[in-house]
């Protein structure tokens, strides 16, 4: 999650140091979507769906998973 720190931070700094400081708030909340992604996993109440093999314009074919509610 995003902390009032990073906010604050953002509010202060010159753009270049936003540039990084968006990257870091980016990666927080990817890490923080996959926790919650998995907790409901656990829990039996969403799962991924395999719809449909794709090779086309990829270097290797992989199952296109969508995460879906139960």
């Amino acid at each position: 999650m995003l902390t009032q720190h990073q906010i604050r931070k953002y509010a202060k700094v010159g753009r270049f140091e936003k540039l990084a400081l968006i990257d870091e708030m980016i990666k927080a909340l990817i890490a923080s979507k996959q926790e919650l992604r998995d907790q409901l996993i656990a829990e039996g109440l969403a799962e991924f769906r395999k719809s449909y093999w794709r090779d086309d314009y990829v270097t290797k074919g992989h199952w296109v998973r969508k995460f879906v509610k139960i």
